[in-house]
């Protein structure tokens, strides 16, 4: 279906009831910036929801308050104006990710399975090689989850990137400090060398995880998103519309009001819901009926867009047009029901509810109490065990 103009689409929204022009009763309040950059314009006045939670909505782009996740347009339209940024953006995070992570996951993994890496790179010198190669995985393909986790917090929302964020954080600032400064921590927990044990291959590891998850994600929405589009190609994008001295002109779509008369010729999409006023046909309304036998159209009979036209030409007048039109019902429905959640998504919401701050207490709780029960010095048994905790609760 052809794009309408902002000013003019809102305004038949209103109208029409299709619930864009209309203050959400559960809308989210929080305009927050969407951490992406997008390939296609975007309406900043335009309404967005979840498509995990229908129920937040808000003016212009930004992330769902309760799972994090990017919020996208309601109007089917604007949702299918070109390729999911966030998409394009979490792939090109996941693969620099992999690419260090992997590497990272032998310097740190190896010995365990027998690669002589303590040959390759002295221990200290293989921290460091750790602490370069983890820093950009972690503080720039794990960066949206750290603003999503700080928003969890902000709206009172703690949710799966409030736990990964905290994890995958405290493991790479502990790590860092046991890189730099090991000297800073009891030596109970130093090597025979003097370093303290780090957790880099485990942060790295976990973003890269979390993103590849992330990006399988969008490209399922992405291809459940082909379903839209091919309905909303079944509406051509002009119509051939007839004045009253009787002349005729290619319009828009978007430039096509109730009572019109438009002339369909062989061949031809139908492009709104009409009634036949001058000529016959037949029309294909395979689409909607899944009769293959084209349909006999005289005056007096009703035409539906989408259809198209077989070998005669005949006027109509439009009377459902825009949102009003049975196809764009349709294509409203089928996105009604792609951002449906499952009942399953309930239970993970609640689990998710109580498990992030479960394990959040459980790591002060052990702060607490290594550090006034602890050996010395206990403050640094305090953090290590707040971290261990994090890290565990993470995987």
């Amino acid at each position: 279906m052809a794009h309408k103009s902002h000013d003019h689409s809102s305004s038949e929204q209103v109208e029409n009831g299709s619930g864009h022009g209309e203050t959400p009763s559960h809308a989210c309040h929080h305009n927050h910036d969407a951490a992406k950059t997008p390939t296609h314009p975007i309406d900043e006045n335009a309404i967005y929801t979840c498509p995990m939670h229908p129920q937040i909505e808000q003016v212009g782009p930004g992330n769902c308050p309760i799972c994090g996740m990017a919020l996208e347009p309601k109007d089917v339209h604007l949702a299918e104006s070109g390729p999911n940024p966030e998409l394009i953006d979490f792939t090109h995070r996941f693969w620099l990710g992999l690419v260090l992570a992997t590497p990272l996951m032998v310097l740190s993994m190896g010995p365990m399975v027998g690669l002589p890496v303590e040959n390759w790179l002295p221990p200290r010198l293989s921290k460091f090689v750790e602490l370069i190669m983890a820093t950009p995985v972690v503080l720039w393909c794990g960066w949206p989850f750290f603003v999503r986790g700080w928003q969890s917090i902000l709206s009172r929302n703690p949710n799966m990137f409030t736990l990964i964020a905290m994890g995958t954080g405290a493991a790479y600032v502990y790590s860092a400090m046991a890189t730099i400064t090991p000297g800073t921590f009891p030596e109970a927990f130093r090597t025979e060398d003097g370093s303290v044990a780090v957790y880099f291959e485990a942060a790295a590891t976990i973003i890269v995880l979390v993103l590849l998850g992330q990006v399988l994600e969008l490209r399922a929405r992405e291809r459940t998103g082909g379903a839209i589009r091919a309905l909303l190609d079944l509406a051509p994008k002009m119509a051939r519309i007839v004045h009253e001295d009787g002349t005729e002109e290619d319009v828009p779509l978007s430039q096509v009001h109730g009572g019109d008369l438009l002339r369909i010729r062989p061949g031809d999409k139908i492009p709104v819901d009409g009634e036949v006023v001058e000529g016959a046909s037949q029309v294909d309304e395979s689409l909607l009926t899944g009769e293959p036998l084209p349909a006999e159209k005289k005056p007096g009979d009703p035409v539906t867009g989408g259809t198209i036209n077989g070998t005669g030409s005949f006027v109509f007048r439009a009377t459902r047009v825009g949102a009003k039109t049975m196809l764009a019902q349709i294509v409203a429905m089928v996105a009604d029901a792609q951002r449906s959640r499952a009942p399953i998504q309930k239970l993970a919401d609640a689990v998710s509810g109580v498990f992030v701050p479960a394990v959040v207490a459980s790591a002060a709780v052990a702060f607490i109490i290594w550090s006034v029960w602890g050996p010395n010095p206990p403050m640094a048994y305090g953090l290590i065990a707040a971290v261990s905790v994090l890290i565990i609760g993470l995987m």
